[in-house]
């Protein structure tokens, strides 16, 4: 399940970043664990989300619906992991066809996926199927459910046995014609996070120049060939948190609004100081609204 592991040695005064634990997450690291003054870890969204709000982590990679639940959160970083497309490592699975689900399995390790596939079923056939867990570690063929919603890099593997799929990132940004955003770089309000801001767009920015490199020193631990890992990395997943995404993230946080799987509209800025990452309108006007 986890494919990064490790951490920058933690010092007094160091800011403690958490990051996600799987392959997506390469490009938004890379080089971080050198940096003087960050505590890196890596952890599966879920848990990075309970260590951010426990107040163990100082900026973690959250799930975007965790960031609607928390006023007191800020986005602290243009990086981001998105898709403008099919995602590839986030899949529902079905032995039914969708329309006949009357219980879907959902993995633990992130809440927006869940969020997003309930949304999307309700939306697209009206359905709302009787939800139950898939704890972390079980084999998700052994779900007993119609139905399986799995993250990570083991949905980047064929699936025997559901005979009807959805690659969410694909089902998305078809029904809505917007891109989605999984999971950004959130601190709690009133950390001093200007140094941080500038490394986390730095980390982005040398792995999307080095996605061959990271591809080839990472593909095995996922059991993908070396051309698959970079096709992953570079045409499924999107580093940057523009205005598309901006979009795509309230229509998202709406809907979530809607479905009662996040609280109702706030109005606190999205963003109090883009030390890293510039003072746009756009990031300005973003609020939890």
């Amino acid at each position: 399940m986890s494919r990064l592991s490790g951490s920058a040695t933690a010092t007094s005064g160091s800011i403690r970043v958490g990051a996600v634990s799987y392959l997506n997450t390469v490009p938004l690291v890379d080089g971080l664990t050198e940096i003087s003054g960050i505590s890196l870890s890596f952890d599966l969204p879920s848990r990075l989300a309970d260590n951010l709000s426990a107040g163990h982590l100082d900026v973690a990679l959250i799930p975007c619906v965790e960031f609607f639940q928390n006023p007191d959160y800020v986005v602290v970083s243009d990086a981001c992991i998105a898709c403008r497309g099919p995602v590839l490592s986030v899949k529902l699975l079905s032995r039914r066809p969708f329309e006949e689900m009357e219980s879907l399995a959902l993995d633990e390790g992130s809440r927006t996926s869940a969020a997003l596939v309930r949304i999307l079923l309700r939306q697209r056939f009206g359905i709302s199927p009787q939800l139950r867990s898939l704890p972390l570690g079980e084999p998700y063929e052994q779900a007993d459910a119609d139905a399986v919603l799995i993250i990570g890099d083991r949905a980047m593997h064929p699936a025997a046995g559901f005979p009807h799929q959805w690659d969410l990132g694909a089902e998305w940004c078809e029904w809505s014609g917007l891109p989605f955003v999984f999971a950004m770089w959130v601190a709690r309000r009133g950390i001093d996070t200007c140094v941080v801001e500038r490394e986390l767009s730095a980390a982005r920015d040398r792995g999307v120049g080095r996605l061959e490199t990271l591809a080839k020193e990472h593909a095995d631990s996922v059991g993908l060939s070396e051309a698959d890992c970079l096709a992953y990395l570079r045409d499924n997943l999107y580093f940057y948190l523009g205005d598309k995404e901006l979009q795509g993230m309230r229509r998202f946080r709406d809907l979530a609004h809607e479905f009662g799987l996040a609280p109702p509209p706030e109005e606190p800025p999205w963003i109090p100081a883009a030390c890293a990452f510039g003072d746009s309108e756009d990031t300005r006007n973003f609020n939890h609204a």
